[in-house]
């Protein structure tokens, strides 16, 4: 399962990805961010479900987007929500 977090700008943006508001280090438990700003994971497990959110900075600004993915059973029965939600709903989601 792949994320992908398209950025432009100049200067060029930072990407960075968070999951469950807090930011994802390498070696995150099946999750690999690749140089080209896109989130992988392998093997999604229930312990990947949540919210997961790219941020692109540079001096002039950010933009995000965030997606909500739901895996019931490992390797059986994925839901990835695909939507944007606003900075209010992850303010106020609960794990």
């Amino acid at each position: 399962m792949e994320y992908r977090c398209d950025a432009s700008g100049i200067p060029f943006p930072t990407v960075t990805w968070y999951y469950n508001g807090a930011v994802i280090r390498p070696g995150s438990g099946g999750v690999v961010v690749g140089g080209d700003g896109a989130l992988t994971i392998s093997a999604p497990q229930v312990s990947h479900s949540g919210i997961y959110q790219c941020v692109a900075a540079n001096r002039f600004g950010d933009d995000r987007r965030a997606w909500v993915l739901e895996v019931r059973e490992p390797g059986m029965i994925i839901m990835d929500t695909h939507r944007i939600i606003s900075i209010f709903e992850l303010a106020t989601y609960a794990h």
